[in-house]
């Protein structure tokens, strides 16, 4: 059974369970984009539930909502969800903290019957205080103009990326001073024999960088939308890498029509890397950096060409 099928049976036989007390009910299917639209409650609030492609698996679930009601359960939903969980256990959260909103702990509350949820069937998942403080000083440390969902997803992707030695990956990933919204990724560490691998020797011994240096800028509205990501420097030659002539990444991927909300920082950045190498990137080191406004431009002018939006 396909990952799309298992997925669809498992929250179908839920929505007909007993534990379904919370009204919850499949309003679309989008299955090109691993989307199922749900209504929640009587008065059918609507929330967008994103699961991986490979289910089940260690990826996580995404779950989210764009009305203002729902605002504080969603947060709950995110956080729940970046670990692995199954259908079963993610409906039945939403479940149980949109009929009890005011619970702090998982499955916290008295359930009404035996089906329903109580403190066994979410146990407490033990945190150390020292791994607490961390936390806290990090969100502490950044600021961020979005939405709340936004920010918690943002800062949420920060600490998977700290936690993990990216560079073994080729890459690095920071937010650019205290900004989440604005980010550096580098890029390094290609094959060896590869011919951007090779460029980006020759530019070094020239006494120039021997990474390519990304920015990726995120809307107010992530993560409802895609981030705008271009090549800073050093400038591709043309027509390769799927770098455009202004520097920006075209693809389908980083644009509304592209995008869902299930992808994370770190799967943008391996894609955009390995489309450099299968792009046959070159780097043109006798051209000065790219700026943002050409990159917009050029960005803008080939998502028409596709017919992306």
């Amino acid at each position: 059974m396909s990952s799309l099928n298992r997925v669809q049976v498992e929250v179908e036989r839920w929505c007909s369970s007993s534990n379904n007390k919370a009204n919850i009910k499949i309003k679309e299917y989008i299955n090109e984009d691993s989307i199922i639209l749900f209504t929640i409650g009587d008065d059918k609030q609507t929330f967008t539930f994103s699961y991986p492609t490979t289910y089940p698996s260690k990826e996580p679930f995404q779950v989210f909502s764009e009305e203002e009601t729902l605002e504080n359960w969603t947060s709950e939903m995110m956080d729940f969800c970046s670990d692995s969980r199954t259908v079963e256990e993610i409906l039945n959260f939403a479940t149980n903290k949109f009929l009890n909103p005011e619970n702090e702990a998982e499955g916290e509350g008295e359930g009404d019957g035996d089906d329903f949820l109580g403190d066994d069937d979410f146990p407490a998942i033990p945190v150390s205080s020292n791994k607490k403080k961390e936390t806290d000083e990090l969100d502490a440390k950044f600021t961020g103009t979005g939405n709340k969902q936004g920010n918690e997803a943002l800062m949420r992707e920060l600490r998977v990326l700290l936690s993990d030695d990216t560079k073994k990956f080729g890459y690095s990933a920071t937010p650019l001073g205290d900004n989440i919204y604005h980010w550096h990724i580098k890029l390094f560490g290609f094959d060896k024999g590869t011919p951007l691998q090779k460029d980006l020797e020759k530019l070094e011994s020239k006494g120039g960088i021997n990474h390519v240096l990304l920015e990726m800028k995120f809307p107010s509205d992530y993560p409802f939308a895609p981030p705008f990501v271009r090549v800073v420097k050093p400038r591709f030659q043309f027509h390769t890498g799927h770098v455009t002539i202004g520097g920006s990444i075209c693809m389908e991927l980083l644009t509304r029509s592209g995008w869902t909300p299930a992808n994370s920082i770190e799967s943008i950045i391996v894609q955009i890397r390995t489309e450099m190498i299968i792009g046959g990137a070159r780097l043109d080191v006798l051209q000065h950096d790219y700026t943002e406004e050409q990159a917009l431009e050029a960005f803008n002018r080939v998502a028409r060409q596709h017919g992306w939006q």
